[in-house]
């Protein structure tokens, strides 16, 4: 069963049966002191031990000119309530190597890095080593919040994913550009050793052709390194377009999402061949069956963010057409589809970064750059109420695996329930702000909670309004995203507060 197929509104929209924990949002105050950065991408859940109740949370900050950034976070299930707890939120410093650019999404390898993808080049050679500035796959460790290497012979490219093979040696990835739209294949010459080994870039024969040969990219020197589009071009390389995610499926088969046709494309890798080439979603209408209806809905440009369940569900992130995630069912075909549309995503945003646990009961996933003007609030499994009006990285599950908290109504506040807030000065250097609403006049009891970046309350009062207005003082002890919550009369207003 599907969720309504509608554009997007100011909220996140999941089936019924699922409940959703925001874990962090942009803003927030991390353990050394420091802001959580925007631009919430690749969002990796990397197992302690294989275990699916401990792990690091990785997160990528897609932001431009080396300014990119990795935080990462230790998460412990509380088995007890039934929620993620989160702590010991870090950045990863990468000033050795002059900053990252743009790291959009990655992989996690099997020996428990991260390999994120720069999906912008940059020519200018700041270190002097021969090696463009930006561009590259960047290996990271989760575990003690260290940069590992730039995997400099897997070639410079738009990079978006990729994806390492049971062998821990084989790594396929895709170029995230709309003229040199290649998929390639590195093979490391040692396992968990990714520094050395050969590049192959698939060459097709035609647009019809469902074999492909891969064929050896020079990448010995780093000129080479640096300019292996011009190569690929050279040698006809096949352009899917804009390739986005590149995962292992079903039967060991390659699955890819080229973003400007919005097709899923999938191909056996024979070792020196490909085979079985064919597009396994098209980008066209999709009966979406919800509760007593079916509707033919477009599934739309920007097939991005891929992973796969334990039952070979493909679940699609989209950045483009409506920024649904779609679910596929193994079974698909174009002549007997099986698509469900998941979720629908808050306005302005784009899902981004899906991974999930080893027992694949939680499903970690960011929502990108939401409408800041978003105002609807909605209660995660911990009763915290939420504004997607920030980078928002989030987890989500089954209700029965995922919070106890009691919700008093699943629905959304309507407008006659809520009040419109407005806090001045925003963003501000102390808590002496004033809040505003038209719905505050003289004499008014309004009650008001102060929220830290924490989540805890730090300030909580019976204000009375003067006119419109009421002088909040909550003295704020650190920096960050403080939330501020007013009831009056039963009505329910919620806004931020930016604490620099």
């Amino acid at each position: 069963m599907s969720v309504a197929p509608t554009s997007q509104t100011g909220l996140l929209v999941l089936p019924h049966t699922h409940a959703f924990q925001v874990l962090a949002q942009t803003g927030d105050t991390l353990s050394d002191g420091s802001n959580l950065r925007y631009g919430p991408d690749f969002t990796a859940f990397v197992p302690i031990d294989a275990r699916s109740d401990s792990g690091y949370l990785s997160l990528n900050h897609e932001i431009a000119s080396l300014q990119g950034g990795v935080t990462v976070f230790d998460l412990t299930f509380d088995h007890l309530h039934k929620f993620w707890e989160i702590e010991q939120g870090l950045p990863i410093d990468f000033s050795a190597v002059g900053g990252i650019n743009r790291p959009c999404s990655g992989g996690i390898t099997p020996w428990g890095t991260v390999i994120s993808g720069e999906e912008s080049i940059l020519t200018s050679d700041l270190d002097s080593n021969g090696y463009n500035d930006s561009g590259w796959l960047i290996e990271s460790r989760p575990s003690d919040r260290q940069f590992v290497q730039k995997i400099w012979k897997a070639g410079n490219a738009l990079h978006e994913n990729c994806v390492i093979a049971a062998d821990q040696k084989t790594l396929y990835w895709g170029a995230d550009d709309q003229t040199h739209g290649y998929i390639f294949k590195y093979i490391a010459a040692q396992k968990r050793q990714l520094a050395e080994g050969k590049l192959f870039v698939l060459v097709r024969d035609d647009s019809i052709s469902s074999t492909a040969a891969w064929v050896q990219v020079p990448n010995y020197k780093p000129k080479f390194c640096n300019n292996i589009n011009a190569y690929c071009q050279q040698i006809g390389a096949w352009n899917f377009s804009g390739i986005e995610d590149v995962e292992i499926g079903p039967a060991g088969k390659i699955y890819f999402a080229a973003k400007f046709s919005g097709r899923i494309w999938r191909f056996k890798d024979n070792g020196t061949t490909i085979s079985d080439l064919e597009i396994f979603v098209e980008n066209t209408l999709y009966p979406i069956h919800t509760a007593g209806t079916t509707k033919w809905t477009p599934w739309g440009i920007g097939a991005d963010n891929l992973a796969f369940d334990n039952a070979n569900n493909l679940w699609v992130l989209q950045d483009g057409g409506d920024n649904h995630i779609w679910m596929v069912k193994p079974s698909h075909t174009a002549a007997n589809p099986k698509i469900s549309l998941f979720a629908t995503t808050p306005a302005g945003s784009e899902p981004t970064g899906i991974t999930f646990t080893p027992d694949y009961r939680f499903m970690f996933l960011s929502l990108q750059h939401p409408s800041i003007v978003n105002r609807d609030t909605a209660l995660d499994v911990t009763g915290k109420r939420i504004v997607f009006n920030r980078g928002t990285t989030l987890v989500i599950a089954r209700k029965e695996f995922l919070g106890t908290y009691e919700f008093p109504n699943d629905e959304p506040l309507s407008e006659s329930e809520s009040i419109e807030l407005q806090l001045y000065p925003n963003p501000s250097k102390t808590g002496q702000v004033i809040l505003i609403s038209n719905l505050f006049s003289i004499g008014k009891q309004v009650e008001i909670t102060v929220f830290d970046p924490t989540g805890i309350v730090c300030f909580a009062s019976q204000g009375y309004a003067e006119d419109n207005k009421i002088a909040l003082d909550f003295q704020a002890k650190a920096k960050g995203v403080y939330i501020v919550r007013a009831i009056l009369d039963g009505k329910i207003g919620v806004t931020t507060l930016m604490v620099e």
